[in-house]
């Protein structure tokens, strides 16, 4: 039972499809990994992903998906090049470390002015007029927004989050999200920008604009995270798309916290108002001990639980591919352990 926070369990099917793939695909009557990015098949492969894509998230014609090479922290910088068009101040709401580094690499192109995610209200009324970056969901710290920060231009990173709820895309101008959480394996990254902005991009390899003329072909593409990323959109369509998964979470989420808070021995200190249904963090009391927590819940066939090295603790990681199975049993092992060890 896979509860890991960077690659997300492959959903079984998914799984199945990429491997057949892989062995021998029908289309190109060869394996995929064989296919060039110039091959038809291929061109039709690309083609749904944009129809399932826009379908799926309502996508509105003044916005366009792109599918950049690399993660999520690639697009700290390219997407800071990108706003150096069109200014030179942004504002970055501080949420945890993630927005942290966004903010950094974003120095390296613009002028930046930091706020901590208590005083969106201060920068709805004070800096509307500029592009506002945020985090939608920080995996390290635990927390989320619960909507959009506020009446402003937003641009944010949803990489862990996406496919969780909609998305207002009349409030945002940017939205960018690495494969590997919800959209399939590591090796992509889906950026959604609006469609008047492109103009005034830059003309070079790292533009958007040039990613948006050229279908995303503009650079050789990695097949097989493409081909995945299709087989994930078509598993959520026939799954009954967002509002399924929505739901799905929601309900993970509230039973885990409901007997997290039950079990004096867990120690959730994220403010309730800030608790993420996606990045589950919590640590056990002084003088319990954490590495026999994660040794105990290994044994009991629970993988990824244990946080991250810069902040360490547990961590449970709620991505669209986990099952309701895996979690009902992590429920129970989380009663059993603050029963028998609180």
């Amino acid at each position: 039972m896979n509860f890991s926070a960077a690659q997300a369990e492959l959903p079984s099917q998914v799984q199945q499809q990429v491997v057949e793939a892989i062995q021998y695909w029908s289309p190109a009557k060869q394996s995929i990994l064989n296919i060039s990015h110039t091959h038809s098949s291929f061109h039709d492969v690309a083609e749904s992903i944009q129809k399932l894509f826009k379908s799926m998230f309502d996508l509105p014609d003044s916005h366009v998906m792109l599918i950049i090479p690399a993660g999520a922290r690639y697009q700290f910088n390219q997407c800071a090049m990108f706003l150096r068009q069109h200014t030179q101040d942004v504002n970055y709401i501080i949420s945890g470390h993630w927005s942290t580094m966004a903010s950094e690499a974003a120095r390296n192109w613009l002028n930046v002015d930091c706020f901590d995610k208590s005083e969106c209200s201060t920068i709805t009324s004070d800096k509307d007029s500029r592009w506002t970056f945020y985090t939608d969901n920080e995996t390290i710290e635990g927390v989320e927004f619960k909507a959009p920060p506020g009446n402003m231009k937003l641009i944010a990173d949803m990489t862990s989050n996406i496919f969780t709820r909609k998305v207002d895309w009349a409030a945002h101008d940017v939205v960018f999200a690495s494969s590997q959480k919800n959209l399939g394996i590591s090796g992509s990254c889906i950026v959604v920008v609006k469609k008047s902005l492109l103009m005034k991009d830059r003309e070079d390899i790292f533009s958007y604009r040039q990613a948006y003329q050229q279908n995303s072909l503009h650079v050789t593409p990695c097949i097989i995270a493409w081909y995945t990323l299709y087989a994930m959109l078509e598993w959520y369509e026939r799954n009954g798309g967002v509002p399924f998964y929505e739901a799905k979470v929601k309900n993970f989420s509230e039973k885990l916290y409901h007997k997290l808070d039950q079990h004096p021995i867990y120690s959730n200190l994220v403010d309730p108002r800030w608790r993420s249904r996606v990045s589950i963090v919590f640590d056990l009391i002084e003088g319990a001990s954490r590495d026999h927590f994660i040794s105990v819940s290994e044994k009991e066939g629970f993988m990824g639980l244990k946080g991250h090295k810069i902040r360490g603790g547990v961590r449970i990681s709620l991505y669209n591919s986990v099952k309701p199975e895996s979690v009902d049993s992590l429920v129970e092992f989380l009663d059993y352990y603050g029963k028998r060890y609180g």
